[in-house]
């Protein structure tokens, strides 16, 4: 260790996936965007000391897996202690598989192990982080809204960082996460990433982007939500006949329903789901849909966990001790 830290401490919110904008485009394949939430998050600590033996204390067996397996990836003898809390729910769309290893090795930054962002990032690459969509890596180190560049096509690199834009404070994000369902897993993923197709409605894709940066640019919540809403309903086009639909089982599409009844705009599915979104420009409007939306899905039941938050200006916070 160079730093002269010897725990640090790292706090997280999780990510939305907003869909992708293009899937087969040459020389580019895919090309995504999605936003860093402040909750629900995580807290990982760091405690280096003079042993070899590494002590993981972790909700679940993945989590533990993962950050023992990105702290040896750079530095096999490392000793210490390691204790993960929060929210730890695993292919559920918040991005908790990228959010562990990046933290582990934001982490290992911190104490002087790894030094430097681009090391960090070709660390992450290495252990999978990144392979077709980048707005988990980017999420992470920038906060806000995220557009990456796509993946081009020859080259084995994550795709780069397009652009970050800030997300008004005051526009609310509702999460809804029904329980007991779990999207598609990185090895069940594989074999429909890797075979991208053209995609028919490739321009109207383009368009809703291009409209989407327009209305951060200019604050305009209207438009901004219609264009998630149109991203969203092409993405979920595109996946459709590997999900079933739109959404990826009938608990989020009915949820999805639910938000957009009650007022919300900018409804989606993050990732394979099942988490839903939806958004509003009022705190008071968000409150009350949490609080109908959560007695409702309770009475039909439909069990789950729900949270009203905002979009993050930044991906995570460090604090180091020696």
């Amino acid at each position: 260790m160079t730093s002269g830290a010897t725990t640090v401490k790292i706090k997280a919110g999780y990510r939305i996936h907003l869909g992708f904008y293009r899937f087969s485009d040459p020389p580019f394949i895919y090309g995504s965007l999605g936003a860093s939430i402040l909750n629900p998050g995580l807290e990982l600590v760091v405690r280096a000391d003079s042993s070899n033996e590494l002590i993981i204390e972790s909700p679940t067996k993945e989590s533990k897996n993962l950050i023992n397996s990105a702290i040896k990836s750079v530095s096999p003898s490392f000793g210490g202690y390691v204790r993960i809390k929060g929210f730890i729910r695993h292919h559920v769309g918040l991005g908790t598989r990228t959010r562990l290893i990046l933290a582990a090795l934001t982490a290992m930054k911190g104490l002087g192990i790894i030094g430097s962002t681009e090391e960090l990032i070709d660390e992450a690459h290495k252990l999978g982080v990144g392979k077709y969509s980048a707005v988990g890596l980017y999420t992470f180190l920038e906060g806000g809204l995220v557009i990456d560049a796509g993946k081009e096509f020859s080259s084995p690199q994550s795709p780069k960082l397009l652009i970050r834009l800030p997300v008004p404070r005051e526009w609310r994000v509702m999460l809804a996460l029904p329980s007991g369902i779990h999207g598609l897993p990185e090895h069940a993923e594989e074999p429909i990433m890797n075979e991208p197709k053209t995609f028919s409605r490739q321009k109207d894709l383009y368009s809703s982007l291009l409209t989407l940066i327009y209305s951060l640019r200019v604050r305009d919540f209207e438009l901004f939500t219609k264009s998630i809403n149109r991203i969203q309903e092409l993405t979920g086009e595109y996946f459709s006949k590997y999900q079933g639909g739109i959404f990826c089982c009938d608990e989020s599409r009915f949820i999805a329903e639910e938000l957009k009844r009650r007022g919300l705009n900018g409804i989606g599915q993050s990732s394979w789901g099942p988490l839903v979104y939806g958004f509003t420009n009022s705190l008071k409007k968000a409150r009350e849909v949490a609080n109908s939306l959560r007695n409702y899905l309770r009475e039909v039941g439909v069990s789950h966990d729900l949270w009203v938050t905002s979009v993050s200006g930044r991906g995570y916070l460090m604090n180091t001790t020696q």
